[in-house]
């Protein structure tokens, strides 16, 4: 799969995650910035927000992206002295 330019991505929906119902892969990829095949090995290696399958397709649970990127937050708190 070729790269995806960051700017070449779709506009980001920024109500997508207080929507209700799943999300694709290729929405939640917008709202991250991120290139939709990153979403997909992610998955296929236990990485990122939990999935739901349906069928053979992937969704995400507006919510469970939300607790995914909380607990991923860095607040950049130095722990050295």
């Amino acid at each position: 799969m070729p790269a995806v330019k960051k700017d070449a991505l779709p506009p980001a929906d920024p109500e997508l995650l207080e929507r209700a119902g799943l999300i694709t892969p290729e929405e939640l990829a917008a709202y991250l910035r991120k290139a939709p095949g990153t979403l997909y090995k992610w998955a296929a290696r236990g990485y990122g927000p939990p999935i739901h399958r349906v069928g053979h397709d992937i969704r995400y649970d507006p919510k469970d992206v939300k607790a995914w990127l909380r607990e991923n937050r860095d607040d950049h708190k130095d722990t050295a002295a």
